[in-house]
């Protein structure tokens, strides 16, 4: 997965990305729909990326938060970093490494 330019992601890698950094593939199917690396980055600017992921079929506030969480990592950690803390989320929730 390309941390570097998260920004330019499609929606499938988003929700490539959110299945297996936050553990929640029950939303991949929206998010591959509603969402890409671009207006992830502007609804964060906004403040509005807990509203959009409301918008986009991420209905639990729980879920949300740790989507929210994930996503200002992109812009806080290094490409390394973020790739070691993926795997460790992947192994914490049984998902399958991303092809």
């Amino acid at each position: 997965m390309d941390f570097e330019s998260w920004s330019t992601w499609s929606g499938p890698e988003v929700a490539a990305f959110v299945t297996a950094f936050c553990g929640l593939p029950e939303y991949s199917t929206a998010l591959a729909q509603n969402l890409t690396g671009r207006s992830l980055q502007q609804l964060t600017v906004r403040g509005m990326l807990q509203k959009g992921l409301a918008r986009a079929g991420v209905g639990d506030a729980e879920h949300q938060r740790r989507i929210v969480k994930a996503v200002m990592l992109l812009d806080q950690l290094s490409p390394e970093e973020l790739a070691a803390e993926m795997q460790a989320n992947m192994a914490k929730h049984s998902i399958r490494p991303l092809k």
